[in-house]
């Protein structure tokens, strides 16, 4: 029996060997077993998997204080994952075998050749991939032997026994009876108030589901780590994904979602005839995720819970940079390879002269694929009953066990994940609200109507311009609006075309509604649950058939969907045409919708962001702020500049002014007042000289907390001074060394204009703002500020400020930046919110807006003759003079210069 030792590519930097290109080697020498080799247990079921299917068979092997450990039965497989984790154990069922390898003393009498690469020519890249890992070169050679070479090296009298990886039963720490499970979630049912009959026919069909497939410990265990968040005080969001979509998930508190009035069906999430385990997936707040994880080691036990591992590999970006440190590449070289190789499709023959760069490039394309490092699956966590070291290899992170086995051997062998995602968004509205505010009813009018605006920045989901197009069109009424328009923008709606009909039958309402299920989509199917509906409603299938349909349809499954199919012609005769129609309409759409269960729970999120943002939105911003970018920063203010507020330092409660400390702008390293009281600027900057620096000082400066003191400009060349204790008052004793006071000028004062320019430099955008005269004409859209808060397309006035050698163009309200030479005033044509330098114009005689899809009629007014409005209609264009569309962004505007 030929038996190969293979050392793993998932024992970093100890193999080159992958399990796909292992099996046709093994093949090709008449190997009959393979012995997997590592040092921690944790990529053995990768390679049992994957030559399994090539008919080979996988033995786990554990190398470790240079010796080899070989189970020989299920009782010492698990006898080796207690030792390898460092318990007590006794070793009765493992073959264990000492002594060097073959490769290192060939007249060694172990058993054992190690292969930690394919074939001979591999022996340079396993040796540079060692060198970048760090490890020390190894002497000798690791390549798989040919069976004439094995043959000469050993004579087949090692016999191991096959081995089969166990199945394991994954237990959760909660473990109620059937009958307790159900006593639980009626009870809570009565409390929460859903006393109507269907709400308690609902909930018994799903208890008998979860009954029948023996589901009980899951679910209660989710349950207690709501329950366990809950206590910490670790918000969880309104539900994620199709759990949303079951009563007794909404009953046990770990949804937020009313399943019945929404219309969401249960066997989206689970159903009896599905073999599948149910997945519930845990939004939480994302500052608090390492306290919930804590929380659970108090509550379960340190040795009951894991995160699970993931490995990195080498793209071509991360290859390229390891193989330029053996070959010496500067950063220069680096970035002009990866920019000149298209990210490595192929070495230009201008750097390809340099040999230390064709030899890294050469490098880089074979490490591609490589495990480079060790990582932590952002999400998932395991939870049991049982003690984890004892049945699963782990390393320890941080004083938390990490499963050695990622994630799809883990739900291969029969554990079941839960993923805890970071939500910033949770954390965001824990600051806003003092409760989840999901309880309460989304029905405020004025912030849909303000969401339909675009005021998106910090909005959940909506916040992309995409994003931010849909939802002005959609301009939502309620919250199922809103759960549109997050569908809307997702890949399989745009790509189809489903979003774009949907947006055009907003606006022209259509009679032509193919489906009743479909009516709340304007006949448009939009989400995954309406092609159950469409099933249940209009073809007489159950539910559960139903979602057997539409997953059959959206995997490519022919051979179900046609059973299916079959089975609802068969129940309606007399309708068959009918139903062929909607077969056909749901096979070109049902894979490109979207989870309905998920949208609605997301929408929540988006809608109390929204509330708050137009309700208080001085609050919002100072809890947004630090969380965003400097050009989200820089729409934030525009946004509440487009509402009407305005912004203020200091200490204030006027309506419609945000005022705001430097504390909310900048985080410093001590607490700042209000405003400045010493009498000086060197006097408050001697007060606490040893916590700033330079920068600190500098943009304070400029954005007018020190303006008691004097000029901006002035104090700006004060810091230095300041920073190393020249106070103006010593200098008269100073003089005496040679200090030369410099003769006062003529006190100069700054203009707002100025002000907002040092502002702009510090925040990204201006506080201050000041008068500018634009031109008034009815051809202009609306505001600069508009345009851009909104992400707006049109034409706007704007007048040009050039100060501290930079070009902005502004309404008096913003500032945007320029980089071409623009006329002092004029117009200037904004796409997405962003202004089209090329486009701006000092007079203008006509203006043309192009749509490309209807608007509605009470959106369109009179305007002068410098007006033309264009409406593509089924193929038509509709041409209008002297008019203009309010509310809707045109597609393209097209100017001619008077």
């Amino acid at each position: 029996m030929r038996i190969a030792f293979v050392c793993s590519a998932f024992d970093l930097f100890e193999s080159t060997v992958l399990p796909d290109k292992l099996a046709k080697h093994l093949k090709k020498e008449n190997y009959e077993l393979c012995v997997v080799i590592d040092s921690h247990l944790g990529s053995a079921y990768d390679f049992y998997a994957s030559l399994a299917v090539e008919g080979i068979s996988v033995i786990p092997g554990l190398r470790k204080d240079g010796k080899y450990y070989i189970p020989l039965t299920e009782k010492g497989f698990f006898q080796l994952i207690r030792f390898s984790n460092s318990l007590e154990t006794e070793l009765t069922d493992i073959q264990v075998i000492d002594g060097p390898p073959k490769n290192l003393k060939p007249d060694s009498k172990s058993p054992i050749w190690e292969v930690r690469y394919l074939e001979t020519k591999d022996k340079e890249l396993f040796e540079q991939y060692r060198q970048i890992g760090g490890k020390n070169k190894l002497e000798g050679n690791y390549h798989l032997l040919s069976a004439r070479e094995y043959d000469s090296l050993f004579d087949g009298k090692l016999q191991l026994p096959e081995f089969r990886f166990p199945k394991f039963e994954h237990k959760f720490p909660l473990s109620p009876s059937p009958e307790e499970f159900k006593k639980t979630v009626s009870d809570k049912l009565q409390k929460l108030g859903f006393s109507a009959e269907p709400y308690k026919n609902r909930l018994k069909y799903e208890l008998d589901v979860v009954s029948s497939k023996g589901l009980e410990s899951y679910f209660s265990t989710v349950a207690e780590v709501v329950n366990i968040a809950d206590k910490i005080g670790c918000w969880t969001g309104p539900g994620r994904g199709s759990a949303v979509s079951s009563l007794m998930v909404r009953v046990l508190g770990i949804t937020a979602v009313d399943p019945v009035e929404n219309e969401l069906y249960f066997e989206r999430f689970l159903s009896a005839a599905r073999k599948d385990f149910p997945d519930i997936d845990l939004d939480v707040e994302d500052e608090m995720r390492q306290d919930l994880i804590k929380a659970l080691k108090r509550k379960f036990g340190k040795r009951k819970v894991a995160l699970i591992q993931t490995y990195g590999t080498y793209s071509f970006r991360s290859a390229i940079r390891a193989a330029g440190k053996i070959y010496d590449l500067s950063e220069l070289q680096l970035k002009e390879l990866i920019k000149s190789s298209r990210n490595g499709r192929t070495l230009p023959s201008s750097l390809a002269r340099d040999a230390s760069i064709r030899k890294s490039f050469k490098l880089a394309k074979l490490l591609i694929g490589l495990p480079s490092t060790e990582s932590i699956h952002a999400a998932g966590v395991l939870l049991s009953a049982e003690p984890l070291d004892e049945i699963i290899p782990l390393r320890e992170s941080d004083g938390t066990y990490i499963s050695r086995w990622t994630m799809n051997s883990l739900e291969a062998l029969g554990f079941q994940k839960l993923d805890l995602l970071g939500l910033k968004n949770l954390s965001i509205l824990k600051k806003l609200y003092e409760e989840k505010p999901w309880q309460e009813k989304p029905i405020d009018p004025k912030t849909y109507e303000f969401i339909g605006k675009g005021y998106t920045t910090g909005l959940f989901q909506l916040e992309s311009t995409e994003a931010t197009r849909i939802v002005k069109m959609v301009k939502p009424q309620n919250i199922s609006d809103i759960a549109v328009s997050l569908a809307l923008n997702r890949p399989g709606p745009l790509e189809s075309g489903i979003t774009r009909e949907y947006l055009k039958r907003r606006v022209m309402k259509s009679n032509e509604v193919f489906s009743r299920a479909l009516a709340d989509t304007l006949g448009v199917l939009v989400f995954q649950e309406q092609v159950i509906s469409v099933a249940v409603k209009e073809l007489g299938l159950t539910p559960e058939e139903g979602e057997a349909l539409r997953r059959a349809l959206s995997k490519k499954k022919p051979e179900e969907a046609e059973k299916l199919i079959a089975k609802s012609l068969e129940r309606n005769t007399e309708t068959s045409e009918r139903v062929k129609e909607l077969v056909e309409i749901l096979r070109r759409f049902s894979g490109y919708g979207f989870n309905k269960s998920h949208s609605v729970a997301y929408s929540l999120i988006t809608y109390w962001l929204a509330f708050k943002k137009f309700h208080a939105p001085d609050e919002f911003f100072k809890v947004l702020f630090s969380l965003l970018d400097r050009e989200g920063r820089a729409r934030l203010a525009a946004e509440m500049k487009s509402m009407g507020l305005s912004f203020a330092l200091g200490e204030g409660h006027m309506n419609g002014v945000i005022s705001l400390c430097p504390s909310d702008l900048m985080k410093f390293r001590l607490e700042l007042p209000i405003k400045p009281i010493e009498t000086s600027f060197h006097e408050f900057v001697r007060k606490r000289r040893s916590s700033f620096m330079a920068k600190d000082l500098e943009f304070l400066v400029k954005i007018g907390y020190f303006d008691k003191y004097g000029t901006r400009e002035s104090l700006l060349k004060e810091i230095n001074n300041a920073l190393s204790g020249v106070d103006p008052e010593l200098k008269s004793v100073l003089r005496v060394f040679g200090y030369k006071e410099q003769q006062p000028g003529r006190i100069k004062t700054e203009s707002s204009k100025e002000k907002a320019v040092l502002e702009y430099e510090a925040l990204g955008f201006n506080l201050t703002e000041f008068p500018v005269v634009l031109s008034q004409e009815d051809f202009v859209d609306t505001t600069l500020t508009d345009l851009y808060a909104t992400k707006s397309n049109g034409l706007a006035a704007y007048s040009l400020v050039n100060l501290r050698e930079k070009r902005f163009i502004t309404d008096g309200k913003t500032l945007i930046p320029i980089y071409r030479s623009l006329p002092e005033k004029g117009f200037i044509i904004f796409k997405k919110g962003k202004p089209d330098e090329k486009r701006a114009y000092e007079k203008i005689k006509l203006v043309t807006r192009k749509y490309n899809q209807p608007v509605p009629i009470e959106s369109i007014l009179p305007a002068s003759k410098q007006n033309i409005l264009k409406i593509k209609i089924d193929g038509n264009v509709l041409t209008l003079k002297g008019a203009k569309v309010i509310a809707y962004d045109p597609d393209e505007v097209e100017v001619i210069e008077d």
